[in-house]
């Protein structure tokens, strides 16, 4: 889903910068002080490259996107999947693993689903109800201020 954002957000001819790390994070800084990078307009904090039964450098995330977060305070924040969770887990939100769910016809972890809108706005979703792919199964169960849910999963 992150690639899916990255060039929806590129098809709106918005500036793209992919932070792998804190250095990155840094350069781009430097470049967007000396006027060589336009500034940064939204902050996405993305999934991991691996499902969450695999070993994952916290650390890494939790850096690279306090790091953003603290270079660029004016611009919004969106969490996607681990990412979400992360953000949630950083400001005193609760994560609800419910393994037992599973999506597919055949009891398959992950499958599409229909996700359904709220009223909170967004620039990056459709509104109404639309078709995401769904793979997880920790939800978070208290969503910390000042963030706002805006879509939840139908089921």
């Amino acid at each position: 889903f992150t690639q899916l954002v990255i060039e929806h957000l590129k098809e709106k001819q918005l500036h793209v910068v992919e932070a792998q790390s804190v250095q990155t994070v840094d350069r781009l800084a430097l470049d967007v002080a000396r006027n060589e990078a336009p500034p940064v307009g939204l902050i996405v904090t993305c999934g991991s490259p691996v499902v969450l039964t695999e070993v994952l450098d916290i650390s890494l995330h939790i850096t690279k996107t306090t790091a953003a977060m603290l270079r660029f305070p004016d611009a919004p924040v969106v969490g996607i999947c681990y990412g979400m969770q992360l953000l949630a887990l950083l400001y005193g939100g609760t994560l609800d693993p419910r393994p037992e769910i599973t999506r597919g016809p055949n009891g398959e972890k992950g499958a599409f689903c229909q996700l359904q809108r709220t009223a909170a706005p967004s620039r990056l979703l459709p509104a109404g109800p639309f078709t995401q792919w769904c793979s997880n199964y920790i939800f978070i169960d208290y969503v910390p201020d000042p963030f706002v849910v805006t879509a939840l999963d139908g089921e």
